[in-house]
């Protein structure tokens, strides 16, 4: 019986002090439309971007274009020493891309929006 009564009188304590309010000030000047935001001029509220990979293979065979991560974007069977040319809408956060080709994995740099690549 004592240790439920001192198991209590913890507990009391703990309960009440995890329940405070959070303090948030809202800002001052917020805006009531998007008419009122100021935003760079340059800015293009765009969330994804394009890119065009030309690539070649030895042989004919499944490419398929994965993210940083290995999440798949685009899967596309490509001929033997033809240049592939392909468009692929990636998001703009994402600064390289795999190409997985008959089991070799190469890494490309989204430096720029054409970008080509040969396998060996």
């Amino acid at each position: 019986m004592k240790k439920i009564i001192l198991l209590i009188a913890l507990l009391i304590p703990i309960v009440f002090t995890a329940c405070k309010k959070d303090q948030y000030n809202e800002p001052q000047n917020k805006p009531e439309t998007t008419d009122e935001i100021k935003v760079p001029s340059d800015f293009q509220w765009k969330t994804t971007k394009d890119i065009q990979l030309t690539v070649t293979g030895k042989s004919n065979g499944l490419l398929q274009i994965l993210s940083s991560k290995g999440v798949p974007y685009l899967k596309v069977f490509i001929a033997s020493n033809q240049a592939s040319i392909i468009k692929v809408n990636v998001p703009t956060y994402e600064t390289s891309v795999q190409l997985k080709y008959l089991g070799q994995v190469v890494s490309l740099n989204l430096d720029s929006d054409q970008i080509s690549y040969q396998f060996q």
